[in-house]
């Protein structure tokens, strides 16, 4: 999903920063305990993406793991719909699947193992940053 999902040029070529532009890119969308602390004791506020990364943690457990491609087409669906509606009461836009962290999560979604794919990509920054 990694080596696929974004970051060549024109000549199909992996750019050479890549590596970088998904550290980069990601930083900001984990969920620590430092972070959700703060969010708790109200000093930081809660964004659009962590409302997303959360719902995933609390929607796929609902599902098994290994679905028919039919049942995972109607698990992303049905996660659209709902994230949609936690997200109107939150007075934010609707899902945006061209956003890439929100196209990810769909592609997590959509996985034959959802949190396999969502903690591949992570351990693998993780790795390129230690």
């Amino acid at each position: 999903m990694y080596s696929g999902a974004f970051f060549y040029d024109k000549n199909n070529n992996l750019l050479k920063d890549a590596d970088e532009t998904v550290e980069s890119s990601l930083e900001s969308y984990y969920l620590t305990r430092q972070k959700i602390n703060k969010i708790l004791k109200g000093k930081q506020g809660v964004s659009r993406f962590d409302l997303i990364t959360l719902y995933f943690y609390c929607y796929v457990p609902l599902y098994g793991d290994d679905l028919p491609a039919e049942e995972r087409k109607r698990r992303c669906l049905d996660f659209i719909d709902e994230m949609n509606k936690i997200l109107k009461k939150a007075n934010m836009y609707k899902y945006n699947v061209t956003n890439p962290y929100e196209c990810f999560i769909l592609l997590c979604v959509m996985a034959e193992d959802p949190f396999q794919a969502f903690t591949g990509l992570y351990s693998y920054d993780r790795e390129k940053k230690f």
